[in-house]
């Protein structure tokens, strides 16, 4: 649990304040369904590397829209 908190909540946090809180939902339902038996037994390891995958695709959109 401390490694969520540590590592993965703030990233979320991050994308919340760029795109608010309904768009946290969206990339959270994908790695649900995508997630595997290596991701469930390292759920946090699993979610910060999709968060940080998924904020670079979200500051790069932000970015080409500018």
């Amino acid at each position: 649990m401390s490694g969520l908190r540590k590592n993965v909540y703030p990233l979320y946090d991050e994308l919340k304040d760029i795109r608010g809180l309904n768009d946290v939902k969206e990339p959270l339902a994908y790695v649900n369904d995508k997630q595997d038996n290596y991701a469930k037994k390292n759920i946090a390891r699993y979610l910060k590397k999709s968060i940080e995958q998924y904020l670079q695709i979200v500051k790069r959109q932000d970015i080409d829209h500018e």
